[in-house]
Order: structure tokens, then sequence, then C-alpha cells
């Protein structure tokens, strides 16, 4: 149900409640993913993230973006033990169980009371020895946002000759 009018302390004991199922839930889902219940204070309450479409997941930019202001994801941020809060560089992969379309997913962040599925990325570091030859890939990226996707390994290159 939603949270219409609820005091800002109201919602804080909400979400100190939603931290501690965090925790318990983290130890059953797959590694480096859980369930961060996000609730606003009062409608029109700054979410706190920025996202931008990536694949079929939502990739978080940043993390309060509304400087100085409070926010329903800062508040969430702040009661949440440290492994369960949402920082820059998670995929939200479902929101109240939707798993996609992005569009649908996206409409839920305004709700006033949602629940993220939250996925930390694999984070790898590859040595590329070139050998004289040129790296051998292509990036895509969106003009505004912050992701950067390898979109193809040249056959000849220095990528895919290290594998």
């Amino acid at each position: 149900c939603c949270q219409v009018g609820v005091e800002e302390s109201r919602a804080a004991v909400i979400v100190d409640a939603m931290s501690t199922a965090c925790d318990e839930r983290a130890a059953s889902r797959p590694a480096r993913t859980f369930d961060a219940v996000v609730a606003r204070a009062h409608r029109g309450e700054p979410l706190g993230m920025r996202v931008e479409a990536f694949g079929a997941a939502m990739h978080v930019v940043t993390v309060g973006a509304e400087a100085g202001r409070d926010s329903a994801v800062g508040r969430y941020n702040r009661a949440a033990a440290t492994e369960c809060r949402v920082r820059e560089g998670d995929y939200i992969v479902a929101i109240n169980g939707c798993s996609g379309p992005l569009a649908e997913m996206a409409e839920l962040l305004h709700d006033e009371r949602f629940e993220m599925t939250v996925r930390r990325p694999k984070v790898s570091t590859v040595a590329i020895p070139r050998a004289g030859k040129a790296l051998g890939f292509g990036v895509a990226y969106h003009a505004h946002g912050a992701s950067l996707t390898v979109s193809n390994v040249d056959e000849d290159g220095a990528a895919r000759r290290a594998g």
C-alpha cells in the first residue's frame, strides 16, 4: 500500500525493518544480489539515484543525485546493512518482481513504495598485451550516459588474442 502522508520518522522505521529482511535474504540469494525496499516519506520526495537502461536492467549511475536533500534511496542506504546499500555501478534487475520491459520498470520507480532486486556488477581487470597491434575492439555508449559497453572484438586484434 502507498505511504501517502506518512511522517518522516514512520518511513524511517519501515526502512529499518526492511534492511533487516535484506540481511536475512542475502544469504539465500545468488551472490551479489539483494532486495531493497524503498519508501518515500511523502509524495514528490526525490528518489536519490539516477539510472540508465543497460540491456535488460537499469544501471545505477549516481546515488545521492539530489545533493543536500533527503531522498528515499539515501534514507534506505543510511538504515541498510553495508552489503545491502545501493551503490553506483549496481544493476536493478527487477522492481516489484517485474523484470521488464524497462519502461514498465522505470514507471514503478515513481511509486511511493517499491522493492528493487539489485545485482552487484562483476568487476574484472584484464591486461591486453598489444605486441604492436591495435587493441581490436569497439565500444558503444549513450551520449548522456555513464556506461561503456564493448560492442565488438576484431578477429585479428590484441583483445581477441588475449582471450
